[in-house]
């Protein structure tokens, strides 16, 4: 993964990265942790993660951004999520 980094910002000069098929469970954190790290070193400014589901809370320390949800918009509008997802409110912040 860390070579195809490498490639890809060389190759197209993007300056992030969006790992797809991104795994949700907490036992796996420690390696999303060192490939986000790895992909900042080199000159990735924003790491993207896509579990396309709600992943362990710790992958939000870890990703500019989380895809947790692939599927139809009937779906979607029945999805529950889960409370560290939710945004703060005003009077919490």
């Amino acid at each position: 993964v860390v070579a195809d980094i490498r490639r890809h910002r060389k190759w197209y000069g993007v300056d992030g990265v969006f790992l797809d098929q991104a795994a949700a469970q907490a036992a796996l954190v420690p390696r999303y942790r060192r490939l986000a790290v790895a992909a900042r070193v080199l000159g990735a400014h924003r790491t993207v993660l896509n579990p396309g589901t709600y992943p362990d809370p710790a992958y939000a320390e870890i990703a500019d951004l989380l895809v947790t949800f692939e599927g139809d918009w009937a779906t979607y509008q029945r999805a529950e999520v889960p409370a560290w997802a939710h945004p703060p409110r005003a009077e919490e912040t």
